[in-house]
C-alpha cells in the first residue's frame, strides 16, 4: 500500500457522546470501525460504523438505531455481510442480519433464547457457519448461550453452557486449528466466592470435547480472560490476577494485579505459565491478544503511571514462548496526557509488517475520540499523528516462586481444602515460626486432615502436577 503515511493524522469523530470504539476491520481499500454509543436523548445504545478511505483520508458514518452489535464485526461469510447484536427495540432482542455493502437491513433474525436478558459477546464464522455467543440473566443465575446459525438465516442449534454455576461470562469464541470452537468464559464458584477461567473446546455439534479449568483465582472477578492461537497451533490465555498477599511480589516493589499468560495444547492439557509484571506505580491492561503473520503475538490495551496520573496506548510484540520482542507506549501529539485517556481496541497487520492501530481516546470534556496510526513492524510510528516513548514501560516477564492458594473453610477446624480441581503433593504445614509441623509426602491430596494441630496461624503449602508451588495462610480453630 502506497498512501501518504506522513499526513495520515485524522482524528474521526462520531456524533454522540462517549462512543465506545470496538473493533475495525480492512475491507477493499476502507477501514470499517465498529462503534457503540449512548442517544443523548433516550440514553439507548446504538451502534456506529465509521468508513475511513486509506487512500484520501475521507470518511463517513452510518448510524444503526438502538442495534447495539458485538465485537468482531462484520461476520464474512460466502460473499455475504453479517451484523450481529441486540436490538433494544425488542424485549430479548438478539439479532442477526444479513446486509448489503451500505449494511441496510436485508433479512433479520431474531435469536430465540431463555430468560428475559440477554446480552451478545464475540461470536466467529466457521465452516461456513455462524456462531453466536450471548450472555444470559434469569434472576440470581448467569450463564452463557451460543447458537448455530447459517448463511440464510436457520438456527442449527441452541446449547446453554454452565448452568450448574451461580455466575458464567462467555466473553466470546473463536475457531481452533481443527474447525472446532474454542469458547472462554469467567465462572464463579459459590462454594469458594472466587472467579476462576473456563477454557471449552466444542465441536460444531456443540459438544464439549474437552475443558481447561483455571484453578488460579482472577483478580475481582471483573477482568476478561482474552485468548488467541498461536501459529504453532498452541492457546493462549491472558488474564489478571490479584497478588496483593504474595510477599514475592511486595519484596520486590511490583504492581500487585500482574497478567498471567498461560499456553495449552490443542489438546488442552497446560504447557506453562507466565507472569507478565509491572514496577509498583505501574500497571497496565489487556484489552485484546491477536496472533501475528509469524511466530508472535501481540498484546494490546493500556498502559498507566500511578505517580503522574498519564495512561497512554501499549501495544506489546512477544514471541510464541512469551519473550517481549518490543512494547511500546503511545499518544496523540494535540492532547495532554494529564486530561485524556488513551486505549488500544484492536491492531491490523499488513504483509509488509506495518500495523495499523485503532485507539480510542477518552476525554472529560468532550466527546470520546477514534484515533487511527501506523508504526512499522518494531513499533515506531510512521504517521505524525503519534509519539511513541519505546521501551519505557518498565515490565518484565517473570516467573513467581509460588502461587497463592486459596483455603477454605478458614478459620477451620479437622479438614481444609483448596482450590476445586486442584491435587496437591508433598503437602506440607508450617508454623508461624516457619517449623515444619504436618507432612503429606508424596500423596495426591485434594484436602488435609488438620485434627493433630493445636489452634493458630499456619501456612500450607503444596505442589501440582505441573509443578507448581501453592501457598496459602489458614487459622485452626
Amino acid at each position: 500500500m502506497c498512501y501518504g503515511q506522513r499526513n495520515f493524522s485524522e482524528v474521526l469523530e462520531v456524533d454522540s457522546a462517549n462512543v465506545n470504539v470496538l473493533n475495525f476491520n480492512l475491507i477493499d481499500s476502507a477501514f470499517h470501525i465498529f462503534s457503540l454509543f449512548p442517544r443523548v436523548t433516550s440514553n439507548i445504545s446504538s451502534s456506529s460504523i465509521t468508513l475511513f478511505d486509506i487512500y484520501n483520508f475521507e470518511n463517513s458514518v452510518i448510524e444503526l438505531d438502538t442495534f447495539s452489535i458485538s465485537i468482531n464485526m462484520p461476520l464474512l461469510v460466502e460473499g455475504k455481510k453479517f451484523l450481529y447484536g441486540k436490538n433494544r427495540g425488542l424485549q430479548k432482542g438478539l439479532e442477526i442480519w444479513d446486509v448489503n455493502k451500505k449494511f441496510e437491513e436485508l433479512e433479520s433474525l431474531i435469536i430465540p433464547t431463555k430468560a428475559n436478558y440477554n446480552f451478545p459477546s464475540k461470536p466467529e464464522v466457521i465452516s461456513s457457519n455462524l456462531y453466536l455467543p450471548a450472555y444470559i440473566a434469569e434472576g440470581e443465575q448467569e450463564y452463557s448461550v451460543i447458537s448455530k446459525v447459517d448463511t440464510s438465516l436457520n438456527v442449527l442449534w441452541t446449547k446453554y453452557l454452565n448452568e450448574e454455576y451461580a455466575y458464567s461470562y462467555l466473553f466470546g469464541i473463536d475457531k481452533s486449528i481443527d474447525d472446532d470452537i474454542l469458547a472462554t468464559s469467567n465462572v464463579y464458584v459459590k462454594e469458594e466466592r472466587r472467579y476462576y477461567n473456563q477454557l471449552l473446546k466444542l465441536d460444531t455439534s456443540g459438544n464439549v470435547i474437552w475443558e481447561y479449568f483455571n484453578t488460579e483465582e482472577l483478580e475481582h472477578g471483573a477482568v476478561s480472560p482474552w485468548f488467541t492461537t498461536l501459529s504453532d497451533s498452541n492457546i493462549i490465555v491472558s488474564y489478571r490476577v490479584d497478588r496483593f498477599t504474595n510477599d514475592t511480589f511486595r519484596t520486590r516493589g511490583l504492581h500487585f494485579t500482574p497478567y498471567r499468560l498461560i499456553w495449552l495444547d490443542h489438546d488442552g492439557n497446560l504447557i506453562k505459565k507466565k507472569y507478565y509484571v509491572s514496577k509498583r506505580l505501574k500497571r497496565f491492561f489487556v484489552n485484546k491478544v491477536e496472533t501475528g503473520l509469524d511466530d508472535y503475538f501481540f498484546l494490546m490495551g493500556m498502559w498507566d503511571d500511578g505517580e503522574a496520573l498519564e495512561n497512554k496506548n501499549l501495544l506489546i510484540k512477544l514471541n510464541n514462548q512469551g519473550d517481549s520482542l518490543w512494547h511500546r507506549t503511545y499518544y496523540h501529539p494535540d492532547y495532554s496526557l494529564d486530561s485524556v485517556g488513551f486505549s488500544i481496541q484492536d491492531i491490523h497487520e499488513f504483509e509488509d509488517g506495518r500495523i495499523a492501530v485503532l485507539s480510542m481516546i477518552s476525554t472529560p470534556y468532550d466527546w470520546n475520540k477514534i484515533w487511527i496510526f501506523i508504526v512499522d513492524s518494531e513499533g515506531n510510528c510512521l504517521t505524525d499523528n503519534c509519539i511513541s516513548e519505546g521501551d519505557v514501560v518498565s515490565m518484565n516477564s517473570y516467573e513467581v516462586t509460588y502461587e497463592q492458594l486459596t483455603l477454605y473453610p478458614n478459620p477451620a477446624r479437622d479438614q481444609i481444602y483448596w482450590n476445586r480441581g486442584l491435587t496437591l503433593r508433598d503437602v506440607s504445614v508450617y508454623d508461624i515460626l516457619g517449623r515444619q509441623v504436618l507432612d503429606q509426602k508424596g500423596a495426591a491430596l485434594q484436602s488435609l486432615d488438620l485434627s493433630i494441630l493445636s489452634k493458630g496461624t499456619y501456612f500450607l503449602e503444596g505442589i501440582d502436577k505441573e509443578e507448581q508451588i501453592y501457598r496459602g495462610k489458614f487459622v485452626k480453630q
